[in-house]
């Protein structure tokens, strides 16, 4: 008979004769001790847990790494390859993704590995896919968010302070938990910012895979589901590029899933150990203060999963998740407060948007937005499309056989159906990606959707009716699903363009940052000091912002637009009163506008007159109206960038 509040597994396998010990937490009281084994209510069997210590295949920990070594070497190569232009750089590039993925799977849906070299494994697993986006530019950083946030963790550092004004991104300073570490890092051990950042995302990789796996397998009971699981939740669109940046959501998501495991582990263990409530506390807070919307997700969770612990029956132990429930709760609503005030309309505007164009799809007032082709008009290789629907439809074909199995096999918990609601929702946001905005907002909501279709998806894989057929050749089908799927999120969640290196597009983020817009950032600061007021195109104000820590005035922060400014042929009395609305000191044009269409669809915010719809660049007239005109003089010129001073136009 089992023991009361235990959950039951129909047809159990046999549980092992040694007894298991109970998670704890560490010395420090913060960190778990992920060596020990789960509690007897949650243990997995001795078949699942691996008791044989023979290596799956003959590849243990030690030769899987060995092999992901050489997989990076790959990558590596195939970044250098590309900044030569050399057509063999991208499918060198996916065969060192393969290389990366496909063992430590094997190894993964093997059932002979010890559960502490799974745990391994998947960090391993997490740290080299980490590095696929970390090889690309090494020594600084280059993606827009990231400059954002360097932005942010700069002005901690230069000012002692918080809070700091960030005109390019307003939340940022309201929420500066990764600023606060890595700036800690960089003070303490004296190292250049971008290494600190590159420590401290790697270091929440780490965090995340052993979390997933850590809760995954109180959710099974089989530390293979978990790792199967955890190798899933890498095909997340956001995962390998725009979840590896130096961004707040990088560090916030890891926390709030090891604040999901310590969650429930106390609500296992009850009041019984009062470090885990502890650390359990200090990681809520953790989350509230380093990034928004991942607070927000999580406090909808754990009210999801509150609400099924109080209505299914037998569950007594999970009901404790209302205490950190409300603890969440009290901690957005006092954040949201008395710092970050302007935080839910920050919030709602996208979602607002995005429901708007959704509207206007079904009504037929707006053509669907064609995938697979960037706002340019250029459309992605044969290769990536295929890619990416099948991963599309691995995900969509596999949510229902993991979910059918899962309620066949396991007796009804809160925590398993929490996890499973976010996997049953994942088509619904398939929609999302027909309309513009509401593509955007779909690729930020997967992220947090994929915990649970990784685990269901990991149910159907290891348990499902599928093993029946597939004889030997299981872990080979396994691990070619989860390529199929992680290859395609990188499809979906990177553009072509985007994951090599290569010489300078207009307005394409990564591959729009270069020397000369970071020298004259850096040449603004040195000569004119910081602060000053200044408008520019989308990228050049990010690296104002970033290097040269200029005021930059745009639409966001100041409430006028001043793209018609630049697209104009005239100088006349509209171009003029938009900067003295704006209060506009310096104007920096780049030349190379002209040259192409933007990649992303716009030079300067979504907003802009022709955003998305350009047919032809803007013209090279426009961009020089200014040169030789009374009163305005022209104090930089690279080349391709110029910059103008606009004081006794302006009065700025």
């Amino acid at each position: 008979m089992s023991p009361p509040g235990a959950s039951v597994l129909k047809d159990a396998p046999p549980v092992m004769d040694e007894p298991i010990r109970s998670v704890t937490p560490a010395a420090s009281g913060i960190v778990p001790d992920f060596r020990a084994s789960v509690p007897p209510l949650a243990r997995p069997s001795g078949s699942e847990l691996g008791r044989p210590a023979t290596p799956a295949l003959g590849l243990g920990v030690a030769s899987v790494a060995v092999i992901t070594g050489a997989a990076l070497c790959l990558v590596a190569a195939a970044y250098s390859l590309a900044r030569w232009g050399s057509p063999f750089a991208m499918p060198l590039y996916w065969l060192g993704i393969a290389e990366i993925v496909a063992p430590i799977v094997v190894y993964l849906a093997s059932s002979s590995p010890r559960r502490r070299d799974r745990l391994m494994a998947v960090a391993l697993l997490y740290l080299a896919l980490f590095a696929v986006k970390a090889l690309q530019n090494p020594l600084e950083l280059t993606y827009f968010d990231e400059l954002l946030h360097w932005r942010t963790a700069l002005d901690i550092i230069e000012s002692g302070r918080l809070f700091e004004e960030n005109s390019l991104l307003p939340a940022s300073p309201l929420f500066p938990g990764l600023e606060i570490v890595t700036s800690a890092l960089v003070n303490l051990g004296e190292i250049p910012l971008h290494l600190a950042g590159l420590i401290v995302v790697g270091a929440a990789r780490v965090l995340f895979a052993l979390s997933l796996f850590l809760l995954f397998e109180l959710a099974s009971r089989s530390a293979r589901v978990a790792g199967v699981a955890v190798a899933l939740y890498a095909g997340n669109p956001n995962f390998v590029y725009f979840g590896s940046q130096f961004a707040y959501e990088s560090l916030a998501l890891p926390l709030a899933a090891f604040a999901l495991y310590l969650t429930a582990r106390t609500a296992q263990e009850r009041f019984a150990n009062p470090r885990l409530w502890i650390a359990l506390i200090g990681t809520l807070a953790c989350v509230t203060v380093t990034h928004h919307v991942t607070s927000y997700v999580l406090l909808l969770f754990l009210i999801f999963w509150s609400t099924l612990a109080l209505v299914i029956p037998g569950a007594p132990r999970q009901r404790l998740v209302l205490v950190p429930t409300v603890l969440l709760a009290g901690f957005v609503v006092f954040w949201a407060a008395m710092v970050a005030t302007t935080t839910p309309e920050y919030v709602a505007a996208p979602v607002t948007r995005g429901v708007q164009d959704l509207a206007r799809l079904v009504g037929g007032e707006a053509p669907p937005r064609e995938l697979f082709r960037s706002a340019s008009g250029e459309s992605a290789p044969l290769f990536d499309q295929a890619l990416g629907y099948l991963s599309v439809l691995l995900v969509v074909l596999g949510i229902p056989v993991g979910a059918w199995t899962l309620w066949r096999r396991e007796s009804p918990d809160a925590l398993r159906l929490a996890l499973t609601a976010p996997a049953l929702a994942y088509p619904v946001t398939l929609v999302l990606r027909f309309v513009s905005v509401g593509s955007e907002l779909a690729s930020r909501t997967v992220a947090f959707l994929y915990v649970g279709i990784a685990f269901v998806l990991a149910v159907g894989l290891v348990w499902g009716p599928w093993r029946r057929w597939a004889r030997g050749g299981g872990k080979a089908v396994t691990a070619g699903w989860v390529v199929a799927i992680i290859a395609g999120g990188i499809v979906v969640g990177w553009p072509n363009w985007g994951r090599l290196p290569g010489p300078y597009l207009v307005s394409a983020d990564t591959r729009s940052i270069e020397a000369e817009g970071r020298a004259a950032a850096e040449w603004t600061r040195e000569t004119l000091g910081p602060h000053n007021r200044l408008a520019a195109d989308r990228i050049n104000r990010l690296l104002q912002t970033a290097y040269g820590d200029q005021r930059i005035v745009h639409g966001l922060a100041d409430g006028v637009e001043l793209a018609p400014v630049f697209q104009s042929e005239e100088f006349g009395a509209r171009e003029i009163e938009l900067l003295r609305r704006g209060r506009v000191r310096y104007l920096l044009v780049d030349r190379r506008l002209s040259t192409a269409l933007p990649v992303l669809g716009m030079y300067f915010d979504p907003t802009e007159p022709g955003a998305f719809g350009y047919v032809q660049p803007i013209s090279r007239t426009a961009l020089d109206k200014l040169d030789g005109l009374f009163g305005i003089d022209k104090i930089y010129d690279s080349g391709n960038i110029a910059i103008y001073d606009l004081q006794l136009v302006t009065g700025g």
